[in-house]
Order: structure tokens, then sequence, then C-alpha cells
């Protein structure tokens, strides 16, 4: 019995199979997307955390050690100071940032405005107006439910680190 020749692919399965192989392609970058963006979010929202305890624990050692009028003094602080060691996407204190020329997602601090800025991958992350940067300020807090020591008022001062720009992480 004689064996039949070896044909190759013809034109219509090549055709088929690289359909396949792109539609596959196509499918698994999407997802790959996806999961950048997810994993973005994580991030951004765990390194917010961080930031706002190390915030109330260096609010609770300056009250502890010079009394609640040390926090007047620590508003509009860099929080990145109180997180050791930095993390290595923070790029530093910058006065007044040109944000188009910054890579993505890092952190970075802008002196003349004190504030924290994050600048995101791309606006599709988070909901923006227009904007791919996140933006928080340690700002001096008064009410009842602030972490710090009574004033006169019976209220109580503390710190908080409080987005001001951007959109909700």
């Amino acid at each position: 019995m004689k064996a039949k020749p070896h044909r190759a692919f013809r034109p219509q399965e090549l055709a088929l199979v690289l359909l396949l192989i792109v539609a596959l392609a196509a499918f698994i970058l999407a997802r790959f997307d996806t999961y950048r963006r997810h994993a973005e979010e994580v991030a951004v929202r765990q390194m917010l955390a961080a930031l706002r305890l190390a915030t109330k624990v260096e609010a609770a050692r300056m009250v502890g050690a010079h009394g609640p009028a040390a926090l007047r003094a620590m508003a509009g602080s860099n929080p990145m100071r109180w997180v050791d060691p930095a993390p290595v996407t923070y790029l530093g204190e910058f006065d007044r940032p040109a944000t188009d020329e910054l890579p993505v997602g890092n952190w970075l601090y802008d002196v003349r405005d004190k504030t924290l800025v994050y600048v995101a991958f791309s606006r599709e992350n988070f909901t923006f107006s227009g904007s791919r940067l996140l933006k928080f300020k340690v700002e001096l807090t008064s009410s009842p439910e602030a972490s710090g020591a009574p004033d006169a008022g019976g209220a109580s001062v503390g710190l908080a680190l409080i987005q001001v720009g951007g959109a909700t992480p």
C-alpha cells in the first residue's frame, strides 16, 4: 500500500488559522489591559492607605512630643517623608513640574502647590475630568471625629490626607 503524499495547507485553511490566532491575541491583549488598569487602581489605593496611616502616626507622634499646635506646622507637608522606605514609584519633590513629561505610574510632591501627585497611566483608569493626575494634600482637620487632641471647643484637631484634584481612585 502506497502512502499518500503529504500536502500543504490550502489558502482557506491557512486564512482560518491566522484569523483564529489574531482573534485570540486581541482577546488576550484586551484582558491584559483590563488587568493592568485594575492593578494600577489597587496599587494607588494601597499607597493611599499607607500614606494615610503614616500621616496619622506622624500626627500622633508630633502631638505627643509638642502638643496640638505642632499639627498646624505639618499641614501641607510631604507625606512621603513619613513612609520608610519611600516607594520606588516616588520621583521626589518638584517645584511646578511639567506634568506632561513625567513618567506615568509614579508619585511626586509639588512643592509650590504642597500637593502629592499621582500620574496615572491613562485617563480611563479613573474617572478624570481631562487630567491624568490625582492630587492629595495633608490638611488640618477639626471635627469631633478627627484624631488628635481636643481643642477648647471640644472638637478634635488632626491631620488628614485629602484628595484635592483628579478623580476618586
